[in-house]
Parts: structure tokens; sequence; C-alpha cells
């Protein structure tokens, strides 16, 4: 009984084993199956990017009209530009450069021309009297100038121009600040030297301090005061076609040369044409 029992226990261990070992070798079989067909995946999707990248390429030589590598490389080392390709390659490329750089030429051209053709007067002088009528003949004074002067800047042209700027506390204060700027900026060189006032300018002249005596210059005129050749009872408003009667206080004078001045050298010099012009002035309304 006991042999019975042992016989059909060694029969069931062995029919389990042989399960096992069947079950063990169908998941090893699943196993490499599942292997082989991941491998064939990775290996199908690297040939699918190959053909991917193979199609572009052969896209872009479908597009150039080329069939192979070589004749790729013989066309591009083939090709020629002219000039005109290659002017408008490099300005498709550097059109913010090119644009900069056509703004500072226009730029640089129109301040070249502007100085060119700026007038370059040979003389100045400046009107300070608030009188419109005197402002009205300043063409007819610069024609009379030009009748004295000789072409001092070299530009093959004589020229003299006034200067109106006139300061009196009848003026608005938009007018007056503009003319004392212009003063003040006209002071601060040694270009103009020749001044046409009155008693009302001489607030903002100074012309104790600014104005050489004349006294000095033209001892014994009768039209000569302090620093001033006055134009009342002189043939100027005539000559000028100025309308009535030159008010008493007008009169022309001459900037001092200012000995620590930076421009002292500058400013002698056009004293000195200054002073020739003055003297024939003189002559003519005395």
């Amino acid at each position: 009984m006991e042999e019975k029992k042992s016989s059909e226990k060694g029969i069931l261990e062995t029919i389990r084993e042989v399960n096992e070992k069947e079950r063990h070798e169908r998941l090893h079989m699943q196993s490499e199956k599942m292997l082989r067909e991941a491998k064939k995946k990775d290996k199908a999707n690297e040939e699918y990017e190959k053909q991917l990248r193979d199609e572009k390429i052969e896209i872009i030589r479908m597009k150039q009209g080329l069939t192979d590598d070589n004749q790729f490389e013989e066309h591009t080392a083939a090709r020629k530009y002219t000039l005109w390709q290659r002017i408008s390659s490099f300005i498709y490329c550097n059109k913010a450069m090119v644009i900069t750089g056509a703004f500072f030429v226009f730029l640089v051209s129109f301040l070249i021309y502007d100085l060119a053709s700026k007038e370059r007067p040979d003389i100045t002088a400046m009107i300070l009297t608030n009188d419109p009528k005197l402002e009205a003949c300043c063409d007819r004074l610069e024609e009379i100038v030009e009748e004295y002067i000789d072409d001092i800047n070299g530009n093959k042209e004589i020229l003299a121009s006034m200067y109106y700027m006139p300061l009196s506390n009848e003026l608005d204060p938009y007018t007056q600040q503009a003319s004392s700027t212009k003063i003040f900026s006209l002071m601060q060189d040694g270009e103009t030297m020749l001044v046409i006032g009155n008693e009302e300018s001489a607030d903002f002249l100074m012309p104790d301090q600014t104005l050489d005596s004349l006294e000095e210059l033209y001892p014994g005129n009768e039209h000569v005061k302090g620093y001033g050749f006055y134009l009342k009872d002189t043939s100027f408003a005539e000559d000028i076609g100025y309308e009535g009667t030159i008010p008493d206080d007008v009169y022309i004078g001459i900037r001092k040369v200012q000995k620590g001045a930076r421009y002292r050298e500058k400013m002698q010099k056009n004293y000195d044409y200054a002073k020739d012009l003055l003297d024939n002035l003189v002559e003519r309304y005395s």
C-alpha cells in the first residue's frame, strides 16, 4: 500500500517537473521572441530615419537639378555671379548697415553743401536800435559798406552783412531774449566789431566797457562823443534812404580788443579791418 502511494507521488512530481520545465521554456521562447521583435523594430526605425534623410537630400538635389554628389560639387564650383548679383546680395545681407551708411553719407554731403553754399561776409555789424525804419535800410547800408572793403576772406566776393538785433524794454520778452542771446554769442568771438546803437541799448551793451573811445581816434570831430560817432545832422539818413530824421542818440561805435581774450589775435585782425571801414564812414559823414 505504501509502495503504491510512493509510486503515485513520484509520478506526480515528475509531471510537475515536466510542466514547470515546459513553462520555463515557453517563457524563455516568449522572451527571445520579444527581444527579436524589439531589435527588428529598432532596425526598422533606423532604416526609416535613414530613408527620410535620403529623401530630403534627394529633394534638395532635385531642386538644384542634380542627380548625385559629384554633380552637386561640380555645379557649386562652376557657378559664377555677375557684379550686379554680388552687389544685390551684399545689400540684401547687410541692409541695416547699408541704410545707416547711406544716411551718414547724405548727412555729411548736406553739411558740406550747406557750408560751401553759405554766404561768408567779409565784414559784419550789429544794429542794436529798436527802429524798424533802420532795419528796412540794411540792404542799402550794406551796399555803402561794400564800397570801402576788399575781399577779406578770399572767396572772390565782396559781401557785408548787417545783423539787426534790437534791444529795448518795449519789445516782448521773447524777442528781447532772442536778441540778447545773439548779441552774447557775437560778443564771445572776435568777428563782429562795428556797432550801431543808442542810449536804450547801452543798458545791455555797456559801451563804456566794451567800446573804444572815438575821441582819441578822431579828436576835434563835431559828431564824436565818447565812444560814438553820432549820425544826427549828417547825410547818413538820406544816403541809406531812411524815412524821416535819425534820432539824436543813434551812433556808430567799434568794440575794444580784449587783452585777455583767447581770440585776441583774431579780434585784433578784425578790428583793423573795421577801423579802416570806420575811418571811411567818419570821413563820408563828417
